[in-house]
């Protein structure tokens, strides 16, 4: 989830209402700050507006299934990794 997350809003221990980040990837100031906050559990402060990372859903989805020895895998998987497609799973 953390990789999906522009930026926030919150409010810290102390009641200040703090902004991190922002609303597309072109703001970068505060980005790693907000990206803190997934998975806080609401320690850093309460979330009170995020704003996220979407993408198109593909137009088509394939699986593999190969059944080999752990070297093999490594092997292939290596190989598939230099294609100019995305692994979404391994």
């Amino acid at each position: 989830m953390r990789d999906f997350v522009l930026g926030c809003r919150i409010i810290n221990g102390r009641g200040q209402e703090l902004r991190f980040g922002g609303e597309v990837m072109k703001n970068v100031a505060g980005y790693d700050l907000s990206r803190l906050m997934a998975g806080a559990w609401g320690t850093l402060g309460v979330l009170l507006n995020v704003s996220l990372k979407v993408l198109p859903r593909p137009r088509a989805q394939l699986t593999l299934l190969h059944e080999c020895s752990a070297a093999a895998a490594i092997e292939q998987f290596s190989r598939q990794e230099r294609r100019p497609w995305p692994i979404t799973g391994a």
